[in-house]
């Protein structure tokens, strides 16, 4: 292969973009040779330089001469300090033939290891920009068919022949060795999570670099990476738009190398990914560091990383009572729990919040009876990642008594399918109870409140778990005045009620209460499911309890998502004992 010469033009500053020397003239042995290269492919070739060398770097691309932006080009980059040293660019580069660019000329790079890439992605996105900010990003699909000038597109590296024995190309390269590195979550596939625990001994200065997609403000990184405490959860660094810059090729590749100090403790590192444009496959032109999609993190010293220890949630599993988490789409979870004595405990629940309610919640109830606890706006806050992840985080006090656990979520966006960035603290999607302190082994425990249910223990009426199309009847006899509790499930759209019940006095026929839209709420599930959960008084007496079902949704059939209580979808009468 011959190289051209081209004018001299200045060294600049090793490690700059760009990076050239002199033209050589000297017959030169070629070790990289990428070319009649596959679109929407990326294409490597990783090498090893022995010694300091110059490199004669020959390279052609294509891109958009109205927007400056390149969809085929090539780079090479430092795979120790994960920097690029060298890229095809339009500023540096000659034009022609077509849409094509092209550079030629010398490079002076240092003993170490690198990867030379090209990537021809004519599929790509177009960002549309607007005083210096991404207004919007616009899908560019060819028709398929290479460009003419493609026949062209590839890049060459070669050195002088009496430097033939300082390269080594390597097929499958070792991974580099960073001993000050104690968190590497790379490289990152498509729908995937990982995590690292670490306890840092002392007050510490952490070098992070992360790599991810971001989306916009609202659904934030798709792929991206967070730090959180592990005692107090919370999120105490974040990939986001005030830490990240261009990462190379689309715009909306990302790519943060921040400096921060953490005081002494147990963290939390976390990366997830969504279901597109990772190291698995790329939709549009992948970063400059491909191999490095995702987080690591190296402390300022050798030494200091010897010192940094192992940290895992096995830690708190000891105190955990209740744990419903990594809860899918579509999804109810519960559980019962008894408590002997008075008990305070910490509720630890992520969920989502679709814009007027929470679609992804927990709560706790009384068991047969009143709401204990529930996720709120105003016992919530932000959980990082997109905007909708919220977290509530705090201290609930616990009489004696049986309870229900529930977590419920709507069809997106929930543990293993998000549709936009997880919360740090995603392996947690759900709710878990936490005591402060040991608890004895007979202080608590656990049972499922589907079969407590159907003990019917101080029950005065139970029609659960009605199907579509019933009509049943139960009647009770109260010996004397009382109070009764009742908890009644059913479906109800606008003013109109279509699975409900009632109470009427026997033998009268009178009504005394009814299930309406007016004194039931959000069940939880589709906004049609409707719940009563209170007292009323009655008089002694006889008295016969009805609920009907209309042909849709009920118990087992339904149409559209379910309550989070579902297997009481019906009606139970119990006495109230307060």
């Amino acid at each position: 292969m011959s190289l051209c010469p081209r004018p001299p033009r200045p060294v600049v500053a090793l490690f700059l973009l760009g990076a050239i020397g002199c033209a050589s003239t000297t017959i030169a042995a070629e070790f990289v040779r990428i070319e009649k290269v596959e679109l929407d492919e990326l294409h490597s070739v990783p090498f090893r330089l022995r010694r300091d060398v110059t490199v004669h770097v020959e390279a052609e691309g294509a891109g958009d001469p109205e927007h400056g932006d390149l969809y085929a080009y090539g780079w090479i980059l430092d795979r120790r300090s994960r920097q690029v040293v060298w890229q095809l660019d339009t500023d540096e580069s000659g034009r022609g033939p077509g849409t094509n660019y092209s550079w030629k000329g010398d490079l002076q790079l240092p003993a170490g290891d690198y990867t030379a890439y090209f990537a021809p992605f004519t599929q790509h996105y177009r960002t549309i920009h607007l005083f210096g900010k991404d207004l919007a990003r616009i899908y560019i699909k060819r028709d398929g068919k290479k460009p003419r000038e493609s026949k062209r597109w590839g890049l060459r590296l070669a050195v002088d022949d009496a430097l033939v024995t300082a390269v080594e190309v390597q097929h499958d390269p070792p991974p580099v060795e960073e001993v000050r590195r104690f968190v590497d979550l790379t490289p990152m596939g498509n729908d995937a999570f990982e995590s690292h625990g670490f306890r840092l001994p002392e007050r510490m200065r952490i070098t992070v670099y992360c790599q991810g997609e971001f989306a916009d403000r609202d659904r934030g990184a798709v792929d991206g990476g967070c730090i959180m405490d592990a005692e107090t959860r919370e999120v105490v660094w974040e990939f986001g738009p005030d830490n990240f810059k261009h990462g190379g090729g689309d715009s909306k590749n990302k790519v943060s190398r921040e400096i921060i100090t953490l005081p002494a403790g147990a963290y939390v590192a976390s990366y997830a990914t969504d279901d597109s444009h990772s190291h698995d496959s790329w939709n549009a032109p992948p970063p400059h560091d491909p191999d490095g999609w995702g987080m690591m993190l190296t402390a300022d010293s050798e030494a200091q990383a010897a010192r940094i220890g192992k940290y895992t949630d096995a830690d708190d599993a000891a105190r955990t009572l209740v744990s419903l988490i990594r809860i899918g789409d579509g999804r109810t979870a519960s559980i019962g729990l008894t408590l002997r004595k008075p008990t305070r405990l910490r509720v630890y629940c992520i969920g989502e919040h679709g814009g007027h309610e929470f679609v992804d919640y927990g709560q706790i109830d009384h068991f047969g009876g009143d709401n204990l606890w529930s996720m709120t706006e105003a016992n919530t806050r932000h959980a990082g990642g997109a905007q909708k992840n919220r977290i509530a985080d705090e201290m609930v006090q616990f009489a004696p008594g049986d309870y229900v656990v529930s977590y419920v979520t709507d069809d997106s966006h929930a543990w293993g399918a998000w549709n936009a960035s997880p919360p740090c603290d995603a392996r947690r999607w759900g709710i878990s109870l936490m005591s402060p302190v040991d608890l004895g082994a007979n202080d608590f425990k656990t049972f499922d409140p589907a079969s407590r249910s159907e003990e019917g223990k101080d029950t005065l009426a139970r029609l659960v778990r009605v199907r579509n199309s019933q009509h049943l009847r139960q009647r009770f006899t109260m010996a004397k005045p009382g109070r009764v509790h009742i908890l009644a499930l059913g479906e109800g759209m606008y003013s109109e009620m279509h699975d409900y019940g009632w109470i009427e006095a026997v033998p009268s026929g009178q009504w005394v209460w009814e299930m309406t839209m007016r004194n039931t709420r959000h069940a939880g599930g589709a906004e049609k499911n409707r719940i009563f959960n209170g007292t009323i008084m009655l008089d002694a007496g006889e008295y016969e309890v009805h609920y009907v079902t209309d042909d849709s949704h009920a118990w087992n059939q339904w149409n559209e998502e379910k309550p989070t209580r579902y297997d009481n979808w019906g009606i139970s009468i119990t006495p109230d004992a307060r």
